[in-house]
């Protein structure tokens, strides 16, 4: 295929129902069977979701502005249509953000905190129990509605403001005063003393009897991992104590809030991608906001905080801190404008504070045009929908669908533009709005074929063992210098061209051990490796006879070989398995160090594995690898096949099997029946 393909790859996992985290179905129960609080009713959180393991920031960002949101490499998009609580995505414009009362009081009492431990007397509420408010919501829904007359003495109530506004207005009036002009200077006094969020930073004074640190790192920083420990103990005390969410584990934190699919090019001042913004209270964890940096706008995913500091009403700071840095990335660069801050649930008291930050818009999930909010309440408030359900720009179109011919999925093992798999496959069956909705890749089905398994593993068996048949050759003529340098290369090599072969038995052991239903797969790949093993040599032959070096010559006339084994066979074992163990160990230390840069990992493991080579091959020829071994030394003098086999094969399998003790393991071999043969219809 000519075309360019695309740098985002999704597997859609279609729609799926689970109780409600808003309403704990409460809603779902009356609006699906309008029953009472004693009837069953069907999980009635409504989702469509997508996985992903690599997606650009620039089609997420397109993900976004259609109703997509990710927790960790999960992708998902209310049906709101369906679902019981409808949930749309909410975006602040940040250049034109006006500070309310209630947010200038958070801003004031922090500091009034920090300054002198004052407590505020109220702070703003955000956290409530749902529970309560949803059957506090059921029994209001239950009762008969009487009409009330209005007696003729009614009149509207007048608010204060509005009253002084009146008075003001006949003042004006009595004086032959032009009301509008006054009002206008007016409003341009008051935009000139308006306080903005940067105002109320006063940075750390000394004086002050706390100090508030706030941190954005990275995923890879060291001060991320330095925390970690500290942020999931917080993690965990929020969900237990605001959300009663005792099942809590450090996988599922990783997976929640430390993972993502996304990419990090530089644009800004900051890589676009995932950060934690850190909050740091004389030097201890206060709160955690996780958040995106994306093209054009910052969005917010999730924040925890301690309990114990409610009082500060930390939802509402750390938001308006996630505003702050919003801006400072908009002055550096102007299509930064945007604070996206999840969804927006209009059926949801707990999440209608987000409307509180100005001028927000909504998304219309019809038309995906965005919508100022205040109109999107008055048909949300107007809704006849039974889930409340509504459509904030009827009058505009539906979103045109993307264009099929600039759309690649996965079928199989190949790769098709979307329009040809139509043709070729008019039986399949697919989500047609998912498809229009990411205009990326779409994964149907992917079956992994053994035959292409197995010509990779024997492609890439081949291109380890090869080489080394040359490396006494480097040896004898450029000592162990030349050994690093030859293996280090070779290693790099592997690195980059090797791809899918595993070329290496120790883990193909330890996978059927674990997975039982891989030992057919394990058997194949294995007697391949073993086939390779075998005509490297013969290839290695076709090599020397091009006569490169003078040595060749001699090698081609060789009729025996000579083991490499110069030690006795205990010792051997200690060496080879002591190898296999470190060399393990050495990748894991180099896996954390610098987690997610390939480059630099794989440099270093290979780099060291030349190191070992050098050190060793002295001794016992330093494989590690009992499919080289296999290739360069069995029938050689010097050891017999049980030697070969102790040394060679078994250590560095028990040290294999301890390494995945100690460091984990790696799955390398899919179950059987997940082997399918297919065959694209002629």
């Amino acid at each position: 295929m000519n075309d360019r393909m695309p740098r985002s790859f999704l597997q859609y996992c279609g729609t799926s129902k689970s109780r409600c985290g808003y309403c704990k179905n409460a809603r779902g129960m009356r609006i699906n069977t309008g029953g009472g609080e004693g009837d069953d009713v069907d999980d009635s959180s409504i989702q469509d979701g997508a996985l992903t393991t690599r997606i650009d920031v620039d089609d997420y960002m397109s993900l976004l502005d259609r109703g997509w949101r990710r927790s960790g490499t999960y992708l998902y998009k209310p049906k709101n249509d369906e679902t019981c609580c409808p949930q749309y995505t909410i975006r602040l414009d940040v250049s034109k953000f006006i500070l309310s009362r209630s947010q200038k009081r958070v801003l004031r009492q922090m500091n009034e905190f920090l300054e002198s431990d004052k407590k505020p007397r109220c702070g703003v509420k955000e956290e409530c129990d749902t529970t309560k408010l949803a059957k506090q919501e059921k029994k209001l829904s239950e009762k008969d509605e009487k009409p009330i007359k209005a007696k003729d003495s009614d009149r509207p109530v007048l608010k204060k403001k509005e009253i002084r506004m009146k008075k003001f207005e006949e003042k004006c009036r009595a004086k032959n005063l032009d009301i509008e002009e006054i009002k206008k200077k007016r409003a341009e006094k008051e935009e000139a003393r308006r306080r903005t969020i940067e105002s109320y930073d006063m940075g750390n004074p000394k004086e002050w009897k706390h100090k508030l640190e706030i941190n954005i790192v990275g995923l890879k920083d060291p001060e991320f991992k330095n925390r970690f420990m500290e942020s999931f103990e917080l993690f965990k005390k929020y969900q237990e104590a605001i959300h009663g969410d005792t099942d809590n584990t450090i996988s599922g934190f990783k997976q929640f809030l430390c993972s993502s699919p996304l990419n990090n090019p530089e644009r800004i001042s900051y890589e676009l991608g995932p950060y934690h913004m850190q909050f740091l209270l004389d030097g201890k964890l206060l709160a955690v906001s996780v958040i995106d940096i994306l093209p054009r706008c910052l969005s917010a995913k999730y924040m925890f905080y301690n309990p114990d500091y409610a009082f500060l009403s930390m939802g509402t700071y750390t938001a308006l801190k996630e505003i702050e840095f919003n801006r400072k990335l908009f002055a550096e660069n102007t299509e930064m404008r945007y604070y996206y801050m999840g969804y927006y649930i209009h059926s949801c008291p707990k999440m209608r504070y987000k409307a509180k930050f100005r001028p927000s818009d909504l998304l219309c999930d019809n038309s995906f045009l965005w919508v100022d909010f205040e109109t999107c309440k008055s048909y949300l408030d107007q809704s006849e929908a039974q889930n409340g359900h509504a459509i904030f720009a009827p009058t505009a179109p539906k979103a045109r669908p993307a264009d099929i011919s600039k759309i690649y999925v996965i079928h199989g093992t190949e790769v098709w533009k979307l329009q040809h798999l139509f043709r070729e496959n008019v039986e399949l069956q697919f989500d047609v709005d998912f498809v229009y909705d990411i205009q990326m890749v779409k994964s149907f089905d992917n079956p992994k074929r053994l035959s292409a398994l197995l010509i990779l593993e024997f492609i890439g068996t081949l291109q380890i063992c090869v080489p080394m048949f040359d490396v006494g050759t480097i040896l004898d003529n450029y000592g162990l210098f030349g050994v690093f340098i030859e293996i280090t290369v070779i290693e790099l090599a592997n690195c980059y061209f090797q791809r899918d072969a595993v070329a290496h038995p120790c883990p193909l052991v330890t996978n059927c051990y674990r997975k039982s239903k891989a030992i057919r797969r394990g058997i194949y790949v294995f007697l391949t490796q073993l086939a390779a093993a075998y005509l490297s040599y013969f290839i290695a032959r076709c090599f020397w006879r091009l006569g490169i070096h003078p040595i060749h010559e001699e090698l081609l006339n060789q009729s025996t070989c000579t083991s490499d084994l110069t030690v006795a066979i205990t010792t051997g074992c200690i060496i080879e398995g002591a190898a296999t163990f470190v060399a393990r160990a050495f990748e894991k230390f180099v896996d954390q160090k610098y987690e997610g840069d390939t480059i630099i990992c794989s440099i270093a493991n290979c780099a060291f594995s030349g190191l070992l080579c050098a050190i060793g091959i002295n001794y016992t020829g330093m494989y590690a690898n009992p499919i080289v071994a296999w290739a360069c030394t069995f029938n050689c003098l010097g050891v017999s096949h049980v030697g070969h086999l102790l040394v060679y094969w078994l250590s560095p399998l028990i040290a294999w099997y301890f390494g995945e003790l100690v460091y984990g393991s790696e799955d390398v071999l899919d179950d059987d029946e997940d082997v399918v043969e297919t065959k694209k219809d002629e």
